[in-house]
């Protein structure tokens, strides 16, 4: 399962960089070409600037400064604030979309220069659809199990995460997903050391055991059942309950003679 994921994280990011690029070369292209500012082209040459900058954290930094490392609420909010800039950059290219550029009557521009412009849109759109499906996986697979299983507060401290940061790294956080165990080694082992802590196996040397197990032990020790005396034989357990000691001792001590043997022994 980590193969699939640390390749998924790659391929993911990898296009959302190549596609930020074109987004960047397009951009500038037509407002290099049409010679003036044009507000939503400028928009999305800044969204585009952010989106690689953000690419950098991910890919660069986190990585090689942090470790793998970062907060989980620096990589929801990174996500969803890119994908609504791009959703607001797609949309307003749409707002003033040529539909022919045979002509120069688009911003006195030429035919190149208007494809150049009518490129942006599928590509501001791909972005925007990529960001989605990156939000949703990390969604999915890191934030919200981490919120279940951790609390809120853990989401703003580093969690180990695989490149570019939509895949949890440790099993703990991803084990499940919709309801789906999808780690049952890992949840088996954590699931078998909590027993075992709440069990309380082994006690370390020094340890004191509570109190229920002290008077447990007691319990058992008194329910040892007592192994029947032979006949004939005076029993001297002073710890049978009902036993007379007095009575036993008087008996003894009239069935043995002036010598001390028992009376009716002989001797050879």
């Amino acid at each position: 399962m980590a193969k699939p994921r640390r390749n998924t994280s790659i391929f993911l990011r990898t296009v959302e960089f190549i596609t930020t690029v074109a987004i960047l070369g397009l951009s500038g292209s037509v407002l290099a070409k049409v010679g003036h500012n044009i507000p939503r082209v400028s928009f999305t040459t800044t969204v585009a600037a952010i989106d690689v900058l953000y690419l950098g954290y991910v890919g660069l930094f986190v990585p090689v400064a942090l470790n793998n490392t970062t907060p989980s609420f620096i990589i929801l909010g990174a996500q969803g604030a890119v994908w609504i800039l791009y959703l607001a950059s797609w949309a307003a290219i749409a707002a003033k979309f040529p539909t022919d550029c045979s002509t120069s009557s688009w911003e006195n521009s030429s035919r190149a220069t208007c494809r150049a412009y009518q490129a942006l849109l599928p590509f501001t759109l791909f972005n925007w659809l990529l960001y989605g499906v990156e939000g949703a996986l990390f969604l999915s697979y890191s934030y919200v199990n981490e919120v279940v299983n951790y609390g809120l507060g853990h989401t703003f401290r580093p969690s180990p995460f695989y490149w570019g940061s939509i895949f949890a790294l440790d099993l703990g956080l991803v084990r499940q997903c919709c309801g789906i165990l999808l780690f049952s080694r890992s949840s088996e082992r954590e699931r078998k050391y909590h027993v075992d802590a709440e069990d309380g196996v082994g006690h370390r040397e020094g340890e004191i055991a509570s109190a229920d197990e002290n008077i447990l032990a007691e319990e058992e020790t008194k329910a040892v059942p007592e192994e029947p005396a032979p006949t004939g034989h005076v029993v001297h357990d002073h710890h049978v309950r009902g036993s007379a000691q007095g009575p036993a001792r008087a008996s003894m001590q009239s069935n043995r003679t002036a010598t001390g043997e028992p009376v009716g022994v002989s001797r050879v």
